[in-house]
This record gives structure tokens, C-alpha cells and sequence, in this order.
């Protein structure tokens, strides 16, 4: 139930779990995991296009505080960069991230 008893509307378009028949996100590179690790390097992969953090749990299936932990170490990296769209906050790679990333895959 949301505020004032009434329930909150459901988002169709995001997924609420990972089905055990999906495959989920594909594995950060090793190299990348090793630095940063796995999971933290797997939301920097991500975020390739800009995503929200209910987003990120739904792929990547880590709990929501993982998720925010991991996004503001990233951002305090200067990896990552937030930015709001309307009641919603979007995360998305900087330069920097998409450097470090497109490191890792060439190598």
C-alpha cells in the first residue's frame, strides 16, 4: 500500500524479479570484476544506457541498498553520474566509466 491506503501503481514496464528462465546481465570481464568486484563491476556494465536503481535490482538481483552502495561509490569515482527525469533518478557511465569499461573489453 502507498501513502493514504491507496495501492501504488505497478511500473509494467520494468521488471519486478529476475524469472529463474532469464539469463540475467551478462558478466562484467574478469579483469574489471577483479578491480572493482563482480558485483559492483556488473552495475557500472550496466549502465550503458541510463537506468534507475529499481532497474539495476530487477537485472542485476541484488537488494536495493547493495545496489545504492555500489552507485555511490561509482559516482564518488566519478564513474558514474546521476541525473533526475522527472520523479524518477537516472544513473549512466561518465567518460571516465566508459573508458575503464571499453578498457576491459579490448584487453
Amino acid at each position: 500500500m502507498g501513502l493514504l491506503g491507496r495501492a501504488a501503481p505497478l511500473r509494467r514496464d520494468l521488471p519486478l524479479r529476475r524469472r529463474p528462465d532469464h539469463p540475467g546481465p551478462p558478466p562484467a570481464p574478469d579483469s574489471l570484476a577483479r578491480l572493482l568486484g563482480p558485483a559492483r563491476a556488473s552495475v557500472l556494465v550496466l549502465l550503458d544506457t541510463p537506468k534507475s536503481t529499481t532497474h539495476l535490482v530487477a537485472l542485476t538481483g541484488q537488494p536495493l541498498g547493495s545496489v545504492g552502495r555500489h552507485l555511490r561509490v561509482l559516482r564518488e569515482a566519478r564513474l558514474v553520474r546521476r541525473r533526475r527525469a522527472g520523479r524518477s533518478v537516472l544513473y549512466d557511465r561518465t567518460t571516465a566509466g566508459e573508458v575503464l569499461v571499453e578498457a576491459q573489453r579490448t584487453a
